[in-house]
């Protein structure tokens, strides 16, 4: 029998409805400009004029800019954990349906590209490392409900780590593998979490 899938306390953001928030254009601009000229060398008031809201507006959601740069990274985490729980859907009765979602998640790209969207984080990042705290937080959450939902834990995290390895070279832009084969990694991968436990049992002596 299938253990039940634990998904505790996941933050869920709220959908936007209409024109996006005040908030959230701020955090778009601060985003595209972090990923083209570096966390480091974005201005508040740089954000305010991409973003289309006076300096007073910006500041009073974001009154400094490394207040800025944690919400970029929170939301980031939020996106995630949001595109997680979205694949986790009709997955209830699947053993491996975690690592099945963040392989799912992992294949959400933008239109036209088949590349997910640069998103800053990683300049942000290097501007506070301690800005890599809430990353490094859900990162330990899954890989703790990995452990207690999956029949074989091991085939779980060998699934996540090729994922974090397809992610870094997305961010980094290294391109070492093609669109074609990151896809034929990801069928292997499926294949691989679904074969019989029993298959990879050690052997008794």
């Amino acid at each position: 029998m299938a253990r039940v899938l634990d998904i505790d306390k996941v933050a869920i953001p709220a959908k936007s409805r209409g024109r996006p928030s005040s908030r959230e254009r701020i955090l778009e601009a601060a985003s595209e400009l972090a990923h083209e000229v570096g966390a480091g060398n974005i201005s508040l008031d740089a954000v305010a004029e991409r973003a289309g809201i006076s300096k007073g507006g910006l500041l009073y959601n974001f009154p400094t800019k490394l207040q800025l740069l944690r919400a970029l990274v929170d939301r980031h985490v939020e996106r995630m954990e949001a595109m997680m729980l979205d694949a986790l859907q009709g997955r209830e009765s699947d053993a491996n349906a975690l690592i099945h979602a963040a392989m799912d998640a992992s294949c959400i790209v933008e239109p036209d590209t088949h590349r997910p969207k640069p998103t800053g984080i990683l300049a942000a990042i290097a501007e506070d490392p301690q800005l890599i705290d809430p990353i490094r937080d859900y990162h330990r959450r899954l890989i703790r409900r990995l452990r207690e939902a999956s029949p074989q834990p091991e085939r779980a995290f060998v699934a996540f780590l090729v994922l974090e390895g397809l992610h870094a070279q997305n961010l980094f832009e290294i391109d070492a593998l093609t669109q074609e084969e990151q896809d034929r990694v990801l069928v292997f991968l499926r294949k691989f979490l679904d074969e019989d436990p029993s298959d990879l049992a050690p052997a008794k002596t």
